[in-house]
């Protein structure tokens, strides 16, 4: 069921499903669509809800900051609407979104945490792709990234944004669902040009206030007190496995998998394994509770 719900402007989700609540965060430039190829089987258990964060998706931006720090009290105050706390999922950014309001903004109302593909701080020896490193070293840059993302966004045209995504972030994308890779061209035809510029640049921008601080990022790591499920894709082009090694390192009490063949959206890469492992891990946590009472 879409729907929208008001967070200081209009926010669209996507709920389907009954049970406890689960909630999905989208990454950089992506939206709900890159959840659909697996909110259905999450959905057997759960209350699934896919919110599309301001500037992304269908969430226009009406006035509000789609950087880090606003984002993750929008995703708080929606965890205050519901009944009980939730499950909390993100991908990318929208891990780093959950893993702020866990950590600090509403930890009380995070059932359990899992991350995929969670940015952190990067180590001098991984060095990105040469022409993925000259890309986003641009965006980093007032003026140089407005002109660097909007000559982009022009080339490239909604179709191929939505496959340059794909291309990007799937180490299979042509095996990616054709249900999906439809929702996701749709969906690149309706956005604004001015989201794909702004709202990406300023989302972009905001992260690195955790990703150049590798202090501040620990601190959010030691701070969460609910269970965590991180994920990874050994073949992740943005957060390769040597990255996401330091969140083991500083949390190794968390559940940590590696999806081998998977690159930056396991959730599109192995759809079923990524169900499976997930519904896995909250199916331990509920007999470790059970257990305990």
């Amino acid at each position: 069921m879409r729907t929208t719900v008001d967070l200081e402007g209009p926010v669209h989700v996507e709920r389907l499903g009954a049970g406890p609540p689960l909630l999905l965060l989208h990454g950089l430039g992506s939206s709900h669509v890159h959840w659909l190829g697996v909110a259905p089987a999450l959905a057997r258990h759960h209350r699934v809800h896919i919110l599309d964060l301001p500037g992304f998706g269908l969430s226009p931006l009406a006035r509000r900051s789609p950087e880090l720090i606003p984002a993750n009290r929008l995703v708080a105050a929606y965890l205050d609407r519901l009944r009980q706390p939730a499950v909390l999922v993100g991908n990318s950014m929208g891990a780093l979104i959950a893993l702020l309001v866990a950590a600090r903004e509403r930890p009380a109302r995070v059932a359990a945490l899992a991350m995929v593909a969670l940015p952190a701080p990067r180590p001098l020896r991984t060095p990105l792709e040469r022409d993925l490193l000259l890309l986003f070293s641009a965006y980093a840059w007032p003026g140089l990234g407005e002109l660097t993302r909007d000559l982009w966004v022009r080339l490239k045209g909604p179709d191929g944004l939505s496959r340059n995504l794909l291309e990007v972030c799937c180490s299979t994308p042509d095996a990616v669902s054709p249900e999906v890779v439809e929702a996701a061209r749709r969906l690149a035809r309706e956005r604004p040009h001015d989201d794909e510029v702004h709202a990406f640049l300023a989302a972009y921008r905001s992260t690195w206030t955790y990703l150049l601080n590798g202090r501040r990022f620990d601190s959010l790591l030691r701070a969460v007190q609910a269970p965590a499920l991180v994920i990874h894709g050994g073949r992740d082009r943005l957060v390769p496995p040597l990255v996401s090694r330091r969140v083991a390192r500083v949390r190794p009490d968390w559940t940590h998998l590696e999806f081998e063949h998977a690159g930056h959206m396991p959730q599109l890469d192995e759809p079923d394994r990524f169900v499976a492992a997930l519904e896995g891990w909250l199916d331990g946590l509920e007999e470790r509770h059970q257990a305990a009472i």
